[in-house]
């Protein structure tokens, strides 16, 4: 799926300083391409993050629209661009985001879980995510038993199991070993491979190394580099 900002940008107001508004993201266009992996990096409170929330229907832009396969997202009802979201939008957040009375594999399954998708094949599938990520022993652990890499593969297997169209990770490799940030990259490159839109949100030079596309934020500014 191809997945694409026209004009977008975020505004926030403040009471102290000289300015009482300041741009997070500056007005740009951005277009995520399917089959093609793009990595996203620069200084932290960059507004890189703003950047990915707005492009998953998280976050309202100020000006311009984002649009999935022409589909503007914002135009959409909040049940509408759930189901939308749900569907098409593989959100890794920066977070360690699990529900905590759920499993490990029922995280993972959660997505399809709620729209009553979740059959033998995608257990099956979503179980074989985990065992990629050296997961399979603690698919029925509850994620406060987890580390931080452990619950950021979790994160990972929850995004990929549904077979997104646009894949959105925000420093998914952030705080993973050299063996497991491979395995990752290597999952993100099938998931391209299949077709996917991938975004990296990263400081990671391995994953700056698997892109076919780099850009660089700073102060809200968008510039392509290669």
């Amino acid at each position: 799926m191809r997945l694409e900002a026209k004009g977008i940008s975020r505004r926030y107001f403040r009471n102290k300083g000289s300015a009482n508004t300041f741009f997070a993201v500056k007005e740009t266009d951005f277009v995520l391409e399917p089959g093609r992996i793009t990595a996203l990096h620069g200084r932290s409170g960059g507004g890189k993050s703003t950047l990915l929330q707005m492009l998953s229907g998280l976050l309202t832009p100020t000006t311009g629209e984002v649009l999935l396969d022409g589909q503007s997202l914002y135009t959409l009802q909040d049940r509408e661009l759930s189901r939308l979201r749900n569907a098409h939008l593989g959100v890794i957040p920066q977070g360690k985001a699990a529900v905590g009375s759920l499993s490990v594999l029922e995280n993972v399954l959660l997505p399809a879980q709620l729209y009553g998708q979740a059959d033998e094949q995608t257990r099956k599938e979503a179980a074989q995510l985990l065992e990629r990520l050296g997961m399979a022993e603690l698919a029925g652990v509850r994620p406060r038993e987890l580390s931080g890499g452990e619950l950021r593969r979790m994160s990972i297997a929850r995004a990929l199991a549904a077979k997104p169209g646009v894949l959105l990770a925000d420093e998914p490799t952030g705080d993973l070993d050299d063996l497991n940030t491979k395995t990752v990259l290597d999952l993100f490159a099938e998931a391209a491979d299949r077709g996917c839109a991938v975004l990296l949100v990263t400081h990671d030079r391995d994953s700056l190394s698997v892109a076919q596309d780099v850009w660089r934020m700073d102060a809200g500014v968008l510039t392509h580099e290669t």
